[in-house]
C-alpha cells in the first residue's frame, strides 16, 4: 500500500479525562514504530508503551492509540509520532523463485516513511540560506543559550557579560579575518612588483585589525557626549565612543586613569542623526541590561523579540519572535517546518500618485463609528507633529471654520456627526501614523508634511443618506472642503477614510446595491472635491469591513471585500472583529477607535507618501485532497498566524467547511506560510466550500450579541510590523483577515 500522508505527526490532543482513543492518519508498519509523547511544549516525554496499545486501520493508512486509562485533565498535550525502523530487515536470496514486486512493498514504504520523518525533524532545525557557508556547532553546556561566536553556533553564558564576551570574540575573529584578506591582497601586489603599495596595504590591515580589536575588547562601548570625562562603568584602559561637536562623526576614545583621550589607533566614523538616535537607544538598552540577572533572556525592551544572543552594540544575532513563534536571526531562513514563510509581493503603484501640498487632507466619512461614537474619553490630547483640524475639533464643535488648530481629539455631544458620547475618533491616530511612518520608513521629518483632518461622518446613516445629493454630502461634507480651501489655497484631499455598514446591514440592503453605491460615492467625491480644490490627483478611499450582524446579513461585509478587490481607488484597511465594543454591542471603545485609526494611517501613508496601493489579506484559492483542505492567501507580511492570544479564540479559528452544503467536522486548523490547512474528520464526498469570519463569534466581545444582530470573527492575521501606542501600551497593527466570499475548493487527484 502506498504512503500518501506526508505529515508523520498527529496532535496535539488535549486530555479531557474521558477520552482514551486518539487517532492518527499517517502510515506505520508496526506498533513499535510509533512513539507517543505527552507534556507541555518543549518538555514532552515519551509515554510508556505499557500504558497504551495501537490499532491500525485495515487496508488503509492511519489508526489510533488507545490508552488503558483516560489521560487526566492537565496532564499535558499528547502527540503521536511516526518512528520507522532504520534497519533493512528483508533478505533476498536470488534464483529460487520468480521475483514478485510485492516482496519489496514494505521496504519501499518504510523508506518513504523514513524520508518523511527526517524531513519533519530537519524542518524544525535552524538553517542557513542556500549558498551560505554552514556554521559549525560547538559545545553547549547546561544553563547556556545558543549564540554565534565566529563561525560556530555554541553555548553562551546566559548573562550580559557572557553575551558580550562571545560577541567580542566574534569581532576579534572578524578583524583577524579582514586582516588576513588584506594581507593576501598585499602579497599579490608584491608578486606583481608593486612593493610600495603592498606595504601600505599590509599596514592598513594591521591598523584595521587594531581598530577592531580595540573596539572588541572594550569592557563597555557607549556613545558619550563628553570627550574628556569617560562614562560611568568604563574602567581604566577601556574604550568608549564620543560624538564630535558637530554631530557628524563618532570618535573612539580611551579611558586613561579617569581622563579620556583619542585611542592609540585613531578611529573616526561618519554618522547621521538617525544613526545617533539608534545608538542612543542601544546605550539605554545596554544600561538597562546591566541590571538584569537573567542575561539576554530577561530583556524587557519594546517589540515581540526576546533576545537569545547579540553583539556588543546591542544588535540581535539570534532571537525568539513571540508573534511568529519562531527563532529569527542573522543568516537564518525559514524552513517549511516554521510555516513555509514566503516573501511578500512587491507593492503596486497607484493608478496616479498623490501630489504633496501645503495642507494634505484626510476626511473621515461614514456613520457613527467613523465619528467616534462610544469613544469617551478622548485619548489623543496633544499633537506630536504639525497636523491640523478645526478649532472645535475634527467634528467642528460650534461650526467655527475661521481658523485651524492643532489636531487633537475631544469629547463632544453633537457636532458634525450628531448623537452624543463622541470621543476618540480615527482621525488623529490616522494622521499622526502617517507622520510616524515618514520618520521610521523614510528618515523624514513629519512636520514637513502637514495633514488637515476633518470628520463628516453621520451617526446611523445609510449609504443613501451619505451619497451625492444627500443633506450630509451637500450640506456638510462639501462645505467643509470649501472652508479648508478658503484657509489654505495650496490644498488637496488625498484620502477619505470610510467606516460604514451597520445601518445598511440592519436594513437588509442587497450586496450588489451597496457595492454599486460605494463605487459611485468614490467617483462623486473625486469629481466634486477636484472641482473645489483644483487638484488633478485622485481622491482615494480606504474602508473598514463591518463585522456586525454578519451571521444574519453578510452581504454588506462581502460587498466591501469585493469592492476593494475590484476597484483601484478603494482599499480595505481591516475588518472590525478584533476590536472591543461598548455595551451597546455596536460602537467601538476609545482604545479601539485609536487602534483602527492607526491601521487607516498605515494605509494612508502607502497612498499619500509612497504612491502604492495598500495590501490586505486576500483569499486566492482552495483545494481539497482526502481530508485536507488548503486555502492559499495573498499575505502582506507573511507568515500567517492563527492568533488566539491577542484576541479570544473563535471556534475553529473562524473557519467553516461545508460538504455538499452541510457543515463538516474540523479536527485541526494550521497556518503554514501563506496557506491555511484544515483537516476534516472524514473525507468529503460533496462540493467543498470554505467560509471564514461569517459563522462564529469569539467569546467576550460585544459585537452584536443580541439575537439577530450577532457578528462574526476569526483569528487569522499576518505579521505586519507597524505599532501604535495606546495609553502607555504598544499594540501591533496586524492585517486581520477579512470575511471573504465562500470559496469552492478544487478537488485534487492522486
Amino acid at each position: 500500500m502506498a504512503v500518501t500522508v506526508e505529515i508523520m505527526l498527529a496532535g496535539p490532543f488535549t486530555p479531557n479525562g474521558v477520552a482514551t482513543s486518539f487517532a492518527f492518519d499517517f502510515k506505520a508498519l508496526s506498533e513499535s514504530e510509533i512513539d507517543v509523547y505527552q507534556g507541555s511544549v518543549g518538555e514532552e516525554g515519551v509515554v510508556d508503551t505499557a500504558l497504551y496499545s495501537v490499532a491500525f486501520l485495515a487496508g488503509s493508512e492511519g489508526g489510533s492509540v488507545n490508552f488503558s486509562d483516560a489521560p487526566a485533565v492537565g496532564s499535558g498535550d499528547i502527540w503521536i509520532a511516526a518512528a520507522p525502523s532504520f534497519q533493512q530487515q528483508a533478505g533476498f536470496s536470488g534464483g529460487e523463485t520468480p521475483f514478485s514486486p510485492k516482496d519489496v512493498n514494505t521496504q519501499f514504504d518504510r523508506a518513504a516513511m523514513r524520508a518523511l520523518v527526517l524531513r519533519r525533524d530537519v524542518d524544525r532545525a535552524l538553517k542557513v540560506p542556500l549558498g551560505a557557508v554552514s556554521l559549525g556547532v560547538g559545545l553547549i553546556l547546561p544553563g547556556e543559550v545558543l549564540g554565534r561566536v565566529g563561525n560556530e553556533l555554541k553555548g553562551v553564558v546566559n548573562s550580559a557579560v557572557g553575551a558580550e564576551n562571545s560577541a567580542n570574540a566574534a569581532a576579534v575573529a572578524a578583524a583577524a579575518a579582514a586582516a588576513d584578506r588584506i594581507a593576501v591582497a598585499a602579497d599579490k601586489l608584491l608578486t606583481a612588483g608593486y612593493r610600495t603599495v603592498a606595504q601600505q596595504q599590509a599596514a592598513t590591515a594591521t591598523t584595521q585589525a587594531g581598530i577592531a580589536t580595540a573596539g572588541a575588547l572594550a569592557s563597555k562601548t557607549q556613545v558619550w557626549a563628553s570627550a574628556t570625562t569617560p562614562p560611568d562603568g568604563v574602567g581604566n584602559g577601556s574604550h568608549y565612543w564620543v560624538v564630535d561637536e558637530h554631530e557628524e562623526k563618532l570618535l573612539l576614545y580611551l579611558n586613561t586613569s579617569g581622563t579620556g583621550a583619542p585611542s592609540a589607533v585613531p578611529v573616526s566614523i561618519p554618522t547621521t542623526a538617525t544613526m545617533l538616535d539608534a545608538l542612543g537607544e542601544f546605550v539605554a538598552a545596554q544600561e538597562r541590561a546591566e541590571t538584569l540577572t537573567d542575561g539576554l533572556l530577561g530583556y524587557t525592551g519594546p517589540g515581540p523579540l526576546i533576545p537569545i544572543a547579540g553583539d556588543r552594540w546591542s544588535n540581535l544575532i539570534l532571537a525568539f519572535d513571540e508573534t511568529a513563534q519562531s527563532v529569527v536571526g542573522l543568516g537564518l531562513t525559514v524552513g517549511s517546518g516554521d510555516g513555509g514563510a514566503v516573501a511578500p509581493a512587491p507593492l503596486v503603484d497607484l493608478i496616479a500618485p498623490c501630489v504633496p501640498r501645503a495642507w494634505n487632507v484626510q476626511v473621515a466619512y461614514g456613520q457613527s463609528n467613523g465619528a467616534g461614537a462610544g469613544g469617551r474619553n478622548a485619548i489623543t490630547l496633544t499633537q506630536p507633529y504639525a497636523n491640523l483640524t478645526w478649532p472645535g475639533g475634527v467634528r467642528f464643535d460650534g461650526y467655527d471654520f475661521s481658523a485651524s488648530a492643532p489636531l487633537v481629539e475631544n469629547n463632544l455631544d453633537g457636532g458634525s456627526g450628531g448623537g452624543s458620547g463622541r470621543g476618540e475618533s480615527i482621525c488623529a491616530a490616522a494622521a499622526n501614523m502617517v507622520g510616524t511612518l515618514i520618520a521610521i520608513d523614510d528618515d523624514g521629518d513629519p512636520e514637513d508634511y502637514v495633514i488637515f483632518a476633518t470628520c463628516t461622518a453621520l451617526g446611523g446613516a445609510t449609504m443613501a443618506e451619505l451619497e451625492k445629493g444627500s443633506a450630509q454630502y451637500n450640506g456638510v461634507l462639501l462645505p467643509n472642503i470649501n472652508s479648508i480651501k478658503a484657509l489654505q489655497s495650496d490644498v488637496a484631499v488625498h484620502v477619505v477614510n470610510f467606516v460604514h455598514g451597520e445601518q445598511d446591514a440592519d436594513n437588509g440592503l442587497a450586496g450588489a446595491a451597496y457595492k454599486a453605491d460605494l463605487i459611485q460615492l468614490q467617483a462623486d467625491l473625486q469629481a466634486d472635491i477636484q472641482t473645489r480644490t483644483g487638484q488633478t490627483s485622485p481622491v482615494y478611499m480606504v474602508i473598514s469591513q463591518c463585522s456586525w450582524r454578519v451571521q444574519h446579513h453578510s452581504a454588506i461585509a462581502l460587498a466591501q471585500y469585493e469592492v476593494a478587490q475590484e476597484s483601484r481607488y478603494i482599499f480595505l484597511a481591516n475588518p472590525t472583529y478584533h476590536l472591543d465594543f461598548r455595551e451597546d454591542a455596536v460602537h467601538h471603545v476609545n482604545t479601539s477607535h485609536r487602534l483602527l485609526g492607526g491601521k487607516f494611517g498605515v494605509c494612508d501613508k502607502r497612498i499619500m507618501i509612497d504612491g502604492k496601493e495598500p495590501r490586505w489579506i486576500r483569499a486566492l484559492r482552495a483545494t481539497v485532497r482526502g481530508k485536507k483542505v488548503a486555502v492559499t492567501f495573498d499575505v502582506p507580511h507573511p507568515p500567517l498566524v492563527l492568533d488566539g492570544s491577542t484576541i479570544s479564540m473563535t471556534q475553529d479559528y473562524g473557519f467553516v467547511v461545508t460538504d455538499g452544503g452541510a457543515p463538516a467536522e474540523i479536527t485541526k486548523v494550521e497556518a503554514r506560510g501563506a496557506t491555511v490547512e484544515i483537516t476534516l474528520a472524514d473525507v468529503p464526498v460533496g462540493a467543498v466550500v470554505v467560509r471564514y469570519a461569517l459563522d462564529h463569534l469569539r467569546p467576550g466581545v460585544n459585537l452584536g450579541v443580541s439575537t439577530g444582530d450577532e457578528g462574526a470573527s476569526g483569528n487569522l492575521r499576518d505579521c505586519a510590523p507597524e505599532t501604535i501606542w495606546i495609553l502607555g501600551t504598544e499594540h501591533r497593527l496586524f492585517n486581520w483577515c477579512p470575511a471573504f466570499p465562500p470559496l469552492t475548493a478544487t478537488r485534487l487527484g492522486d
